[in-house]
C-alpha cells in the first residue's frame, strides 16, 4: 500500500497525458462486476455486500465482490464473475478473475467521455468502500459457479419481482406480449417480424420508459426467441439486447 501511495504523483502525470489508471487486488477471490448500471446496484446489495463500488464513468459502476474468506481457484472465480455479470447486467466480456478496474481519483480517458462543453474527462469516483469483507452470499455464489464449471446448466436465477416497477405492473411475459401486439398493429399488410428486431424494439421502448437493464432482460427472456434457446445462450442474448437498447436510449454512456 505504501508503494502505491508513493506512486500516486507518477500515476497522475501518466493520467494527465492520456493513460488509463487501472488495477486490481492480487487475490482472485476479489471479483469485479464491470459496467454495472446504477439501477442494478440496489438489487446487487440485496444479495451481496460489495467491498467497494466505483463510478467508472457517467452512468456506469464497477463493483468489487469478495466471494470467499479463503483462496479460490481462478477458474472458479471466473465462473463466479460470469454468474454475477449475467445476473446484474454487467459486462460479460470483462467477467473474469483477472479483470482490472478503474482506480478512483483518476480520469477516464476514453474519447467518448470527453465533454464537448468543458473539454474535460470525468473522474472515476469511489462510491463506497467497506473493505475486503467476505460477501454473505459468497458461499451460494461459489456453489452455483461450481455447477456451471462442471458443465451443468442451472435455471437462471431471477432477482427482480414478477412485475416491472417502472411500468404498468404487467409481468415480463405480459409486457413482451403487449409490445408484440403494438408492433403487429403497425406492421404493413403482408409484412413479417424478425424476432430479434422485435425484442430490440420492445427493449428500447422499455428503456425509454425508465426500465433498468435487469428489468429489460426479464422481458426479453419471456419472448419467443429467448425461449427457444438453452438457458445460458438465452441469458447472453437477453443481456446483449437489453444493454444495446439501454445504450441507444441513453446516448451510449453506460461505460
Amino acid at each position: 500500500m505504501d508503494q502505491l501511495l508513493r506512486a500516486i504523483p507518477w500515476l497522475r502525470r501518466l493520467n494527465t497525458v492520456g493513460h488509463h489508471i487501472i488495477g486490481r487486488p492480487v487475490d482472485p477471490r476479489h471479483v469485479l462486476i464491470d459496467d454495472l448500471h446504477p439501477d442494478a446496484l440496489s438489487a446487487l446489495r440485496r444479495h451481496h455486500r460489495p467491498a467497494a463500488v466505483v463510478a467508472s464513468s457517467p452512468g456506469s459502476l464497477q463493483a468489487w465482490i469478495t466471494i470467499s474468506e479463503t483462496p479460490v481457484d481462478p477458474a472458479l472465480a471466473d465462473a463466479a464473475a460470469k454468474v454475477l455479470a449475467r445476473r446484474y447486467g454487467g459486462d460479460l466480456c470483462a467477467a473474469r478473475a483477472s479483470q482490472l478496474g478503474r482506480i478512483p481519483g483518476f480520469t477516464n480517458r476514453k474519447p467518448r467521455h470527453l465533454s464537448r462543453e468543458t473539454g474535460l474527462w470525468p473522474y472515476s469516483r469511489l462510491i463506497c468502500a467497506d473493505g475486503p469483507i467476505f460477501c454473505p452470499g459468497g458461499a451460494a455464489l461459489l456453489q452455483e459457479a461450481s455447477v456451471i464449471q462442471d458443465g451443468r446448466r442451472p435455471e437462471p436465477t431471477r432477482l427482480i419481482g414478477k412485475q416491472l416497477a417502472s411500468s404498468s405492473g404487467r409481468s415480463p411475459a405480459a409486457e413482451h406480449a403487449a409490445g408484440m401486439e403494438r408492433l403487429m398493429s403497425i406492421l404493413p399488410a403482408g409484412g413479417t417480424l424478425d424476432r430479434s428486431r422485435v425484442d430490440f424494439a420492445i427493449a428500447r421502448r422499455l428503456a425509454s420508459r425508465g426500465a433498468s437493464i435487469e428489468q429489460i432482460v426479464l422481458v426479453v427472456l419471456s419472448g419467443e426467441r429467448a425461449s427457444s434457446m438453452v438457458p445460458g445462450a438465452a441469458q447472453d442474448y437477453a443481456q446483449r439486447t437489453a444493454r444495446a437498447a439501454w445504450r441507444a436510449v441513453n446516448d451510449g454512456s453506460s461505460k
